[in-house]
């Protein structure tokens, strides 16, 4: 694509690659102008769906005309590519600068961009668009300013009649930014960009996203309540606070109106902010005026007296001394300049010394914020406090120790929290300071007090399954205490008697010469069945006569 001519722009690089389009860095022949020109990737140049969205995102930016949305120069159709030309816009995306460039963004920014992206959103609304992919990948930074691109999935209601842009129940957008009902496929409308400008806003002020990496980010949108701001950033503006929570609400009754009743809110709340930024600098202003005044009033104050002591003096003189006016007139002069100037000086001198010696009392004590009052008073005297270094350590150590605190109670880490909370008891006697540690004590003895009760909680479960376990045991033990000691021999009878079975089974099996092996029982009966038989068989033997004998019958 390099070196294509397209509409009489060139093409010099490639700037951007997503998910469908690339979109390329173009020079006008003619002009010298920059432009960017998107197109579809290969793979998706042939998919009719896909070419319908990039056919609506080319439709919709043709309908708008709004600072922060870029202008269309032309819509080029080759037959077999689209190709849409657009304004160039110099900059980095809004993720890229929060990761890479400011982390949470500052109270003047988080004001502009955020005004910025209602009041794009609040056009688009108004002309029936919904954007469905807000996320800070699609803002470009630029100055002061934020430029939304990216209206591949916008719906379009009026043109969205005419052309089958998605199917039923198919989700589109980027998961971390989506609202509930974006989630569920049911029910997007305005509100819906709504919650998706809370949850970057949520991103400006902490400089991080809601959710981790491998996070089941859609389940937690549904069932879980969205993340406070204070949990990860503590020092974010609780208005912002606020404004996060409410955006970012499950039901959508619950959110901003629309996005101009937001945008509403935050001019109100910019005006007050702004009414008490200027009277602070007023109020700080009538302090300096004040400390000049304390400086300055008894040397004018001796001044203007002495003046008038001395023009009495004259008025009572002048009638007696016509003739010698100019020379008294010449002499009082000298004489009120003379201990005028000397006594500014010794006054002057004075103040350097007492000054100073409160600045190095002060800095002994560790009191820096009572010891920059004094170097500021020095500077104001013409002088260079040469403590003034060590005042600026010192509380540059302050500041960043409190840092320190703050990380890590939100690491979790208490053993280093407690350590540096030593350290800036040791660094600093302020008062403030003071206060400041024994909050963070308070924070810590919370997160402990909260540890505890979770380890109970979980000890308490173990020991409730220890006793169950114990309960069951002796129930068992009971039951076989019950058995009696007939029941005992009536099981020693039975096992007895299937041991003996087994055996005359054993013997009863037939040996390899083929003999049956009886026991010792049927043996006895088998021989006591035999003789049986042989007593009776003889006694039914008749006897048979002898060769002699006579033979009576005949």
């Amino acid at each position: 694509m390099l070196g294509k001519i397209i509409q009489g722009h060139i093409i010099t690089e490639k700037i951007a690659d997503g998910g469908m389009g690339v979109v390329y860095k173009a020079c006008n022949k003619v002009t010298g102008d920059f432009v960017a020109i998107k197109t579809l990737s290969e793979q998706f140049a042939k998919n009719s769906q896909v070419y319908n969205r990039f056919l609506n995102e080319a439709n919709i930016l043709r309908s708008l005309q709004h600072e922060n949305i870029p202008a269309v120069i032309d819509l080029v159709d080759e037959g077999n590519a689209l190709y849409l030309v657009m304004e160039f816009i110099e900059g980095n995306d809004l993720d890229y600068f929060i990761k890479h460039e400011s982390g949470p963004l500052n109270e003047h920014r988080l004001y502009a961009y955020l005004k910025n992206i209602l009041s794009t959103t609040s056009y688009l609304h108004k002309k029936g668009i919904i954007h469905r992919d807000i996320k800070p990948a699609n803002f470009i930074v630029n100055d002061d300013r934020l430029k939304l691109l990216d209206f591949g999935i916008s719906k379009d209601k009026q043109y969205e009649e005419n052309i089958n842009l998605t199917t039923v129940n198919m989700q589109l957008g980027t998961p971390m930014y989506m609202s509930p009902e974006q989630v569920m496929s049911s029910g997007i409308d305005s509100k819906s960009d709504i919650y998706s400008i809370g949850v970057v806003l949520y991103e400006m002020l902490t400089g991080k996203p809601p959710y981790k990496k491998g996070d089941d980010v859609k389940s937690k949108i549904i069932y879980e309540d969205f993340p406070n701001p204070i949990e990860i950033y503590p020092s974010a503006i609780p208005f912002y606070v606020k404004c996060v929570k409410k955006a970012t609400a499950k039901e959508k009754t619950e959110r901003f109106k629309d996005c101009a009743d937001w945008l509403q809110e935050l001019e109100e709340y910019n005006q007050k902010r702004l009414a008490e930024l200027k009277q602070i600098k007023e109020e700080a202003k009538e302090d300096q005026i004040e400390k000049k005044t304390e400086v300055n009033k008894p040397e004018e104050q001796k001044v203007s007296e002495y003046k008038s002591e001395e023009s009495k003096k004259r008025r009572f003189l002048i009638p007696w001394i016509v003739t010698a006016v100019g020379l008294i007139g010449v002499s009082s002069m000298v004489y009120i300049n003379r201990p005028n100037l000397g006594k500014s000086g010794s006054n002057k001198a004075a103040k350097i010394t007492i000054f100073t010696d409160s600045l190095k009392h002060y800095c002994d004590n560790r009191l820096f914020n009572n010891a920059q009052r004094f170097c500021d008073s020095l500077e104001f005297l013409g002088e260079n406090p040469r403590l003034k270094q060590t005042v600026f350590d010192n509380k540059s150590k302050i500041d960043l120790l409190k840092d320190e605190i703050n990380q890590a109670i939100i690491d979790k880490d208490l053993s280093k929290a407690k350590d540096k909370i030593a350290e800036l008891l040791l660094a600093s006697e302020e008062e403030e300071d003071k206060i400041a540690a024994r909050n963070y004590e308070l924070k810590i003895e919370e997160i402990e007090l909260n540890n505890k009760k979770r380890l109970a909680s979980v000890s308490s479960q173990r020991t409730k399954k220890r006793v169950k376990a114990i309960k069951s045991r002796k129930k068992e033990v009971r039951v076989h205490e019950k058995i009696t000691e007939e029941e005992r021999e009536e099981v020693d009878y039975a096992a007895k008697a299937k041991v003996r079975a087994r055996l005359e089974s054993e013997k009863a099996k037939k040996t390899p010469r083929g003999q049956t092996i009886i026991t010792k029982a049927e043996h006895e009966r088998r021989t006591k069945d035999k003789k049986s038989k042989e007593k009776k068989r003889k006694s039914s033997i008749r006897i048979a006569p002898a060769a002699g004998d006579i033979n009576i019958d005949n």
